[in-house]
């Protein structure tokens, strides 16, 4: 049994909301369609900064803890570099010719899915980029990173899941028509060889990886799924959906265990686009195209 309380329900964007990152303990970020991120402590939680504006939509967010660094992808396809030490305008790269639904950090790169098919790998130092892949000729949507850190999964509106070999910066294989439509999202269970997906078909599915089989689909939502995570003691996997409600399912039996929504929970309005879970504690957040960000706390009772 899961016991769900909504304990905050925060509201400061003027548009829908797409991304959030965790910045710090109880400090995190959102950024949206407003070309705002903004800056958020639990511990003050009617307060939000502004830290940063651009003058587009944002589709994803990435932050360096290690050199303070926001990285800001917006939906013509330039990054943002901001310096959060230094209050100065962020510097605008342009590479990808459409919008970057993506951002990841492993080690010292930045790694980057766009709309242009392109997967492209950045320097954190420089803010140069140092290679790129054309994986597809169709969006690549979100990225996810092995266990061991030495393959990223893509997930593509071909209805393909590629893996990308961390080392090499090459294609090693891919997952064919994984999904009956686009594939919006990956994620690995964090101690095996098992992969999960979601997408626009709205069926949650898991995969062998070493062998490239399909172990299970599960009809998990009406409409599609924008994001999966597990939850940070990797206990359950929990799904975000266009059907404006969170799921959280048995990360190794994919049996559903808690439907967060409107009706029972005050969950949102509208499409549920982004999760994250605050490090070393039981607290979700969620956020979406009704522009809050709502704080779980969810615990087993």
């Amino acid at each position: 049994m899961i016991k769900v309380q909504k304990i905050h329900e925060l509201t400061g964007h003027q548009a829908a909301i797409y991304s959030l990152n965790v910045l710090q303990d109880h400090q995190f970020l959102s950024a949206g369609g407003d070309g705002w991120v903004l800056q958020w402590d639990l511990q003050h939680p009617e307060k939000a900064k502004v830290i940063a504006k651009i003058d587009d939509r944002i589709f994803a967010t990435a932050f360096d803890k290690k050199r303070q660094l926001l990285i800001i992808g917006n939906m013509s396809g330039g990054l943002h570099w901001v310096d959060l030490t230094q209050k100065k305008n962020p510097n605008n790269y342009q590479f990808h010719q459409k919008s970057i639904y993506d951002l990841q950090i492993l080690h010292d790169h930045l790694y980057v899915t766009s709309g242009d098919g392109k997967l492209s790998k950045w320097s954190l130092d420089s803010h140069r980029i140092l290679e790129s892949i054309q994986l597809s000729h169709q969006n690549l949507r979100g990225i996810s990173i092995s266990p061991d850190q030495k393959t990223l999964a893509i997930s593509a509106s071909d209805q393909h899941l590629y893996f990308v070999d961390v080392d090499q910066f090459s294609y090693k294989n891919h997952i064919e028509n994984g999904h009956q439509h686009s594939i919006f999202s990956s994620v690995y269970h964090p101690s095996n060889s098992t992969i999960f997906t979601g997408g626009r078909d709205a069926q949650l599915k898991s995969w062998d990886v070493d062998r490239m089989e399909l172990k299970q689909t599960v009809p998990a939502h009406l409409y599609t799924i924008n994001q999966l995570i597990h939850s940070y003691d990797e206990q359950w996997l929990v799904s975000a959906s266009r059907d404006k409600t969170i799921k959280i399912w048995d990360m190794e039996s994919l049996q559903l265990l808690k439907v967060i929504d409107r009706i029972k929970f005050g969950g949102h309005l509208g499409s549920v686009n982004d999760l994250i879970w605050l490090p070393k504690t039981n607290k979700l957040l969620s956020t979406g195209d009704d522009r809050t960000i709502m704080v779980w706390e969810i615990a087993s009772l």
